[in-house]
């Protein structure tokens, strides 16, 4: 039987070595676990390496995803965790893998990259389980003040979230607070909070939910979500 060589991107602790099995079926399988083991110890040893474990590479802020905010066994860590790194997305494959950067902006082929560029558009229409809808403006911010300035202010909205979520979630409304945390400034997200924890006071705690996402709502007219 031939053998097979698979081969495998840069990576921030360099590249692992060459693995060579036999092509039967059940070697490939093993062959593709054995890859995912391999991802998964890289990102374990390397975390320290990433700057910013908690800004996805494509730009997103995983503080304000619903899978973060979780105390569940399916939590997510972040898009640069070991278990997203196994798994893998277009950008972790292409920035990471590949090219051994932390972000797709970091990338001298950004400006023209067309996978990049229409993840930013569908984010203005869509989202999934994370609120896509500020990725555009939030890379601009980065491009214009820096990745540092921009975590501070993700750190702020990550501490809000997770007091509105201590204070306020009933269970069902976990992603209605993240894209809140996520499109909202943040003065009207800290007034929001403030003004419901001193209006509720001894409110029974549905009508202190009601109330406090009532003060959302109001923040929120005009936007797409409103």
């Amino acid at each position: 039987m031939p053998d097979v060589l698979f081969g495998h991107g840069f990576t921030a602790g360099g590249p692992p070595p060459d693995i060579r099995l036999n092509t039967g079926p059940i070697d490939v399988y093993r062959t593709l676990a054995t890859v995912r083991e391999i991802w998964r110890d890289i990102a374990d040893n390397n975390n320290h390496a990433y700057r910013y474990p908690d800004i996805g590479i494509c730009g997103l802020s995983c503080r304000l995803c619903p899978m973060y905010n979780t105390e569940a066994e399916s939590r997510c860590s972040g898009c640069k965790s070991s278990t997203r790194m196994a798994v893998g997305c277009p950008f972790i494959t292409c920035a990471v893998k590949r090219k051994g950067i932390e972000f797709c902006w970091e990338c001298e082929e950004s400006g023209t990259c067309e996978k990049w560029k229409n993840h930013r558009e569908a984010g203005k229409i869509r989202d999934s389980f994370k609120c896509y809808q500020t990725l555009e403006e939030d890379i601009s911010f980065i491009s214009q003040h820096g990745v540092s300035e921009f975590q501070k202010i993700q750190e702020q909205r990550g501490f809000l979230l997770r007091e509105i979520l201590k204070d306020f979630n009933e269970g069902r409304s976990k992603s209605y607070y993240c894209i809140a945390a996520t499109v909202l400034e943040l003065e009207e997200f800290e007034e929001a909070l403030s003004r419901a924890r001193k209006e509720t006071g001894d409110l029974m705690p549905g009508r202190g939910l009601r109330l406090f996402t009532g003060f959302l709502m109001t923040s929120l007219q005009g936007s797409s979500i409103a």
